[in-house]
């Protein structure tokens, strides 16, 4: 009976030193899991901050890239327009340049008529 008494005995020891190492065990788990825990938070908070700064990044490159296209479309209606507008004045030299040939021409006449 002793020698059982004493078993037991080792036994609920070594019982108890495992539930110690357990309960052990758990509490690093329980730390380990806060520590996972506050770093999803920090990740996710962060996750959202860059996806909100990509999306106004998005936002004003495209708002920006809308007025640039609105500023070249302006810079080729005025490019179309100078280009009419040389072209109306290259004929007006054009026909200038033929009057005053014709006008040399009837002075000429008219001084050897004379």
């Amino acid at each position: 009976m002793e020698q059982r008494k004493l078993r037991l005995n080792a036994d609920v020891v070594t019982a108890e030193k495992d539930i110690k190492s357990l309960e052990l065990g758990l509490k690093t788990l329980q730390n380990d899991m806060n520590k996972i825990n506050l770093l999803l938070a920090k990740n996710k908070e962060v996750h959202d901050k860059l996806e909100n700064e990509h999306f106004h990044l998005e936002k004003d490159f495209v708002e920006r890239l809308k007025e640039l296209e609105a500023e070249t479309i302006e810079l080729e209606n005025g490019i179309e327009r100078l280009k009419d507008d040389k072209a109306v004045i290259l004929s007006e030299i054009v026909e200038a340049e033929r009057q005053i040939l014709l006008w040399e021409r009837k002075t000429q006449l008219e001084k050897e008529m004379q």
